[in-house]
């Protein structure tokens, strides 16, 4: 009863999500007004500003795939270019990393909160006159969907049954491939690189398993949440298809960069945690960071030639 209560939770927050992406993609393209296009272009002339204005969506949402849906949104709506999309996106995966040093440090997941946003949404859809006012509704319930949705699917990975298949998985099996493979697959269904990066953290921190195989839990977690980009680009123009296909890409270059670093520098794999040791839970975290912080350096002073809008 609880896998099938588990696949219930699993499949409702994969729906409520997209309910959530509907509400926002068709709100902002009618609220889309001059003064929000010059402030949105504002932000388009650097791809650094970008990067950043991502970066601390990312962080305030604790969620790197909301963030990259919204930007599919704006880019569907026409309301920001595919570059400055993109650039969104490379900030949004550094921004995320705060939600790992959050589980070292035992913060709370501040979704719940973020849920309320739905209710709030609602009373102004009801209650408001002027039809602007009711498209701003949509989207604070759209923002409020997005976590009921990711709310449910975590609470389907909390089952006792499927969080202690998890913990003996990661713990037991620890060759590199399989935990990149495995965490990839864990991270599309839970539709939250964050939650499995969490937990990976959590894992090292108990000593369940080592820092450095919690590395390619990371690693895996940012291959597998490309998925939300593919979902939030579902009925999409073709510009947005396009961001959601140079996402993966992205992850998976930088995934590949950084597995043959690791393995090449087992021995020495503190450099990629700013020295951090005998702590592994912030080695993980700091890890996250790292590997995100390079890999958006490494992509973003060549983003005008590798995407042709």
């Amino acid at each position: 009863m609880e896998i099938f209560n588990g696949i219930l939770s699993l499949l409702g927050g994969v729906g409520v999500f997209l309910v959530g992406i509907f509400f926002i993609r068709e709100s902002l393209s009618n609220l889309a007004s001059n003064k929000l296009e010059k402030l949105l272009a504002r932000v388009s002339k650097n791809r650094y500003v970008a990067a950043l204005f991502g970066a601390g969506a990312s962080a305030c949402l604790s969620s790197s795939g909301a963030t990259v849906a919204i930007a599919i949104s704006l880019v569907d709506a026409k309301i920001i270019t595919l570059f400055t999309g993109v650039a969104i996106m490379v900030g949004a995966n550094v921004g995320t990393s705060i939600t790992a040093f959050f589980a070292a440090a035992g913060s709370l997941d501040i979704a719940l909160y973020f849920g309320v946003l739905a209710i709030v949404g609602i009373f102004v859809i009801m209650l408001a006159k002027k039809e602007r006012t009711k498209m701003l509704g949509k989207v604070l319930c759209g923002f409020g969907l997005l976590f009921v949705g990711f709310g449910l699917i975590d609470s389907a990975f909390s089952i006792p049954v499927f969080e202690t298949f998890l913990t003996d998985f990661l713990s037991n099996y620890n060759q590199f491939w399989l935990l990149i493979l495995a965490s990839a697959i864990l991270s599309a269904l839970m539709q939250s690189s964050s939650i499995l990066v969490a937990i990976s953290v959590v894992l090292a921190g108990t000593g369940a398993i080592s820092a450095y195989d919690a590395f390619f839990v990371v690693i895996g977690a940012n291959i597998g949440t490309c998925v939300t980009g593919y979902l939030a680009a579902i009925g999409t123009r073709q510009t947005a298809k396009k961001m959601a296909d140079i996402q993966l890409i992205y992850n998976a270059a930088g995934a590949v960069l950084f597995t043959v670093l690791l393995l090449l520098l087992k021995d020495h794999y503190h450099i990629f945690t700013f020295g951090i040791k005998n702590n592994p839970a912030f080695e993980v975290s700091m890890f996250h960071l790292v590997f995100n912080l390079l890999s958006g350096l490494l992509f973003l002073p060549f983003m005008h030639k590798l995407i042709k809008e």
